[in-house]
């Protein structure tokens, strides 16, 4: 659980949650633009990382009096995706096809964001919003499968370096230690991570069965489990 504070006119830019996991966004003060795409629509967005010009115009807009609301709201958004898809730089000319979920969320409003959903969030003025990531047996094969990505990624990119080290002991140490470097958590602590939940008084037959799955999926992927 953490907290964004920002002013009018920043923003995160076009980002899916961590590790897939879902999340909820609850204001406390101020006002916020969402603008959210489906799962399935995240291969229009081709390498956007922001929707051009929107965070500037949707602060004018408010700074105004915000009329039209949603409704106008959602037009600056389709303006700004037909800059974006227009743009050499995001190399995301299907992005006019997608068909986002826009949002605007007031003070006192909270916000579910499901998992693997991209959004791109603008501070219409200053605003504080206290935010929780997490998981359930739900997701917890997308999250698997995003973590195993990570470590194959890890691995294909440290792998010049893979005759430097003795041996696969130490191969292991060496990727474990840059993928939770670069993503925050290791393939061994979301093992351990597994195995706690998997052994849990409270775990049901249900969860048992979603982990059991997901480290099925770990085996066939060649993840090392230290933790099973």
């Amino acid at each position: 659980r953490f907290v964004y504070l920002g002013g009018g006119g920043t923003f995160t830019a076009l980002h899916h949650d961590v590790y897939l996991s879902y999340s909820w966004s609850a204001n406390l003060a101020g006002t916020k633009l969402w603008v959210m795409f489906p799962h399935e629509q995240s291969p229009l967005l081709g390498k956007a990382t922001q929707l051009h010009g929107l965070a500037s115009r949707a602060t004018e807009w408010f700074a105004a009096g915000a009329e039209g609301g949603e409704e106008a709201a959602a037009a600056l958004v389709q303006e700004a995706i037909a800059a974006t898809a227009a743009a050499s730089d995001a190399h995301a000319p299907q992005l006019g096809a997608s068909k986002p979920l826009v949002v605007i969320q007031r003070a006192g409003e909270a916000l579910f964001v499901p998992s693997g959903w991209w959004h791109q969030v603008v501070n219409l003025e200053p605003t504080l919003s206290v935010n929780q990531n997490w998981f359930n047996r739900h997701s917890l094969l997308a999250v698997n499968g995003h973590l195993i990505h990570q470590f194959a990624a890890t691995e294909e990119t440290l792998d010049d370096c893979r005759d430097t080290v003795a041996g696969q002991k130490e191969w292991h140490e060496l990727c474990v230690k840059f993928m939770k470097l670069n993503c925050g958590m290791s393939i061994d602590e979301w093992c351990a991570l597994l195995e706690f939940k998997r052994s849990a008084a409270t775990a049901s037959i249900a969860d048992r069965l979603a982990i059991e799955r997901a480290f099925r999926r770990l085996a066939v992927a060649g993840c090392p489990m230290s933790a099973t």
